[in-house]
């Protein structure tokens, strides 16, 4: 059947596929219809990933960022990083929080130009995923889907059943 998702719909669809039990023995309906809509699918999701590509310039942007982020991260006895009860993130040195923010800067302009390109490409992949496309989804009545499968993956998994 020809439905219309958007790109993310698709995305999700996806990894709710992915995430069903290979090895339970489901229903051969239920089993044919997720192959087939794999299939169906795959041309939208090379597109989506051709889309979301990170340039050589950003990759070594974020590189160099992540190396001064480890180089000055506030370390226990073991040489394990340290992270901040609050949110998670690589606690700092105290000593090193200014020195930091000043490389931040530095390494901000040098790159300014990747920065640029990559903020560019994130809101033309938002566009993207909120776009919606006509895609092919192979459906089968909702007895024949398995018990195990939960809310969340129902929920994307929701274009595949057949209504009668």
């Amino acid at each position: 059947m020809i439905l219309f998702l958007t790109n993310k719909e698709i995305v999700e669809l996806n990894y709710a596929i992915s995430q069903i039990n290979k090895n339970e023995k489901n229903h051969r309906l239920f089993t044919y219809a997720i192959t087939l809509t794999e299939e169906y699918i795959k041309p939208h999701l090379k597109a989506i990933q051709k889309a979301s590509v990170v340039s050589e310039e950003f990759r070594a942007y974020l590189e160099k960022r992540e190396k001064l982020i480890m180089d000055n991260a506030d370390k226990d006895e073991t040489g394990n990083l340290i992270y901040n009860n609050y949110d998670e993130t690589i606690k700092i040195k105290d000593e090193q929080v200014s020195f930091l923010k000043s490389e931040f800067v530095k390494l901000d302009g040098e790159y300014a130009g990747a920065i640029a390109e990559r903020k560019s490409q994130d809101e033309e992949l938002e566009a993207l995923m909120n776009k919606e496309v006509e895609v092919e989804i192979e459906q089968v009545e909702i007895e024949y889907f398995p018990e195990y499968i939960n809310v969340m993956s129902m929920r994307a998994l929701k274009p595949l059943v057949k209504r009668k």
